[in-house]
């Protein structure tokens, strides 16, 4: 297996011409992540799964959300994401059900179909920080 941290865009097509397995970009990685937290409401965490898909920790902060279960939310249905987890304000985090509770400022870290959906779902749920 051959991995290796590219300098250059340039770099990067070189090397996976040559077979490198993983071409890492983390400094466009991290920039990304950070423009992501930086425009967002209260989006904590935001990893890139692929161009189209993203994932997504948003914290629960003056929210119309808080204190329903997801079944009454049906956010997969208004929001296009899914609840994967739920950390609750303790830190300790729950693989949630249809009968879970969210409550204020818990986090939901959502995976969705979209990237926008992510960014949609933070601007439409959640007041600024």
């Amino acid at each position: 297996m051959f991995w290796q941290k590219r300098k250059m865009i340039i770099h990067a097509r070189v090397l996976e011409k040559l077979g490198a397995d993983l071409v890492v970009h983390p400094e466009l990685d991290m920039g990304i992540r950070t423009a992501h937290q930086l425009i967002s409401n209260n989006l904590i965490e935001f990893l890139e799964l692929s161009d189209k898909y993203s994932l997504g920790e948003v914290k629960l902060i003056n929210s119309k959300l808080s204190d329903h279960t997801l079944a009454e939310l049906d956010l997969p249905r208004k929001y296009k994401v899914n609840v994967t987890a739920v950390r609750r304000v303790n830190g300790e985090v729950e693989f949630p059900t249809a009968d879970t509770v969210v409550r204020e400022g818990d986090s939901v870290v959502l995976i969705v179909g979209r990237t926008v959906d992510v960014e949609y779902f933070d601007e439409h749920t959640t007041s600024k920080k």
